[in-house]
């Protein structure tokens, strides 16, 4: 029991271990934006008629389809993307912070009990701690990311095949 105590007292009565914990929290609210934005911008981009169909539809001579294909469209989902890649490369970005954490708590935990070494047990604690939590939150982020970046990637995909399908319409109607 007293081994858990220690723990506890490393995780919860550290500031820097409670640092870790909050990034955690803080890293989760960009993974809860990230996945929002994309699967929002996922829906608009494929439900309905395609954009390319659209844009077939006004060279076979159905020009109402290609109208309703206004140029605020592509503003929208430009700002959507846009959106969605800010909070995609927040939360991505935070994951790599967390074993680079991990191992500033091992160097802070082990500096005290070289000067101090009475303090060895609690520095160890602290210093192994601190490793844990960053390699812990660090390939629980990853998981999800994994998970994300498959969405993420099918609309940029996506984006990026919609703007030049439409630059190619718009000059060849030029």
């Amino acid at each position: 029991m007293e081994n858990n105590s220690i723990i506890t007292t490393s995780i919860f009565g550290d500031g820097y271990n409670i640092l870790i914990l909050l990034l955690a929290v803080v890293n989760t609210f960009f993974l809860y934006k990230a996945y929002q934005h994309i699967q929002l911008l996922k829906k608009e981009l494929y439900t309905g008629e395609s954009v390319l169909e659209k844009l077939i539809s006004k060279r076979l001579g159905k020009p109402d389809a290609a109208e309703r294909l206004g140029k605020d469209d592509f503003h929208r989902w430009e700002e959507m993307y846009r959106e969605a890649t800010r909070w995609y490369h927040l939360f991505t970005g935070m994951i790599s912070v967390f074993p680079l954490l991990g191992v500033g708590g091992t160097v802070l935990g082990i500096i005290p009990a070289v000067v101090d070494f009475s303090s060895v047990q609690s520095s160890f604690a602290l210093a192994l701690v601190s490793t844990l939590l960053g390699v812990l939150f660090a390939i629980f982020f990853k998981f999800f990311e994994s998970f994300l970046s498959g969405s993420y990637t099918l609309v940029s995909e996506r984006i990026n095949t919609l703007t030049v399908d439409v630059a190619r319409f718009l000059f060849e109607k030029e």
